[in-house]
């Protein structure tokens, strides 16, 4: 089958199907890398059906229509790199559980998460890219949960659609582009929740591709000042909240906000933030 859309991704994971929760399905080709010769075991879980390849033997045939039971496989691998393929098919029943976990352990280094310096894929010069650049963040802390990036980006002669921007594998934003030559405005300005935020994008182009940036780890803080009080009750929900200058904003859900002074209006700030000004 023809693919409908295809580019390149930092691991294999599902957020390519945007808002289709079903009936799709996903193959990934490239290269993983082993850090030295040894014994490795993977930890795999899909939902549903999945076949991973490496050197091109098959490592995991898990077809069928199943949840996200986690299985381990063991093999051999010399240092360097190795081809790497993994299909995976979504049926039609949609969960919100993850579809796709992949982590693994090796010489020198117990379970965790594959992560994007794991893999490697064929360069082609003719490719866009596109960059979180580190500039004020360079230190990865900030003072103030509202952040603004303006994400570099090299179109090689390709029309840009969109870039969507992410928190781990939440979506928080797409930018969608109104400009003929590419060119229009793709900043990404949200409140992040406090602790680490893994932020990234991905642009798509030419209607039907996409490639993604690197990943921009930073630390947030809330920021609140003024009258105002924060009351998280215990849910495990990202939230964001920051009072600045008599009003608020935040991202999330079951929070309670407090002061003496009287709520006069209420105002949408953003695709699931609210903000409110107070007299």
């Amino acid at each position: 089958m023809k693919p409908v859309k295809q580019g390149i991704v930092k691991t294999p994971d599902d957020t390519l199907r945007e808002d289709r929760d079903k009936l799709y399905a996903m193959r990934y080709q490239g290269f993983i890398r082993a850090p030295e010769t040894g014994l490795y075991v993977l930890e795999l879980g899909t939902c549903d059906g999945s076949r991973l390849s490496i050197d091109g033997r098959v490592v995991s045939d898990n077809d069928g229509i199943h949840g996200t039971s986690v299985k381990q496989y063991s093999l051999a691998l010399d240092q360097g790199l190795h081809p790497f393929e993994l299909s995976y098919f979504k049926g039609p029943e949609s969960y919100l559980a993850d579809k796709i976990l992949l982590a693994w352990e090796g010489p020198g280094f117990e379970f965790r998460n594959v992560l994007p310096a794991d893999f490697v894929c064929e360069d082609d010069s003719d490719t866009p890219s596109i960059a979180m650049p580190l500039g004020d963040f360079s230190k990865g802390a900030l003072e103030d949960n509202l952040v603004n990036i303006a994400p570099l980006i090299d179109r090689r002669g390709h029309r840009v659609n969109k870039v969507q921007f992410y928190r781990d594998r939440l979506l928080l934003r797409t930018a969608l582009n109104d400009d003929p030559s590419g060119a229009g405005d793709m900043a990404f300005r949200n409140l992040l929740p406090a602790g680490d935020n893994n932020l990234w994008a991905r642009l798509w182009y030419d209607d039907r591709n996409s490639i993604d940036s690197n990943v921009l780890a930073l630390r947030v803080e809330n920021k609140t000042e003024g009258a105002w009080t924060f009351d998280n009750f215990g849910e495990k929900f990202p939230l964001a909240v920051r009072s600045h200058e008599g009003t608020i904003s935040f991202c999330g859900e079951r929070n309670v906000f407090r002061t003496p002074a009287r709520l006069r209006r209420f105002h949408p700030h953003c695709p699931g933030c609210r903000t409110w000004f107070a007299q």
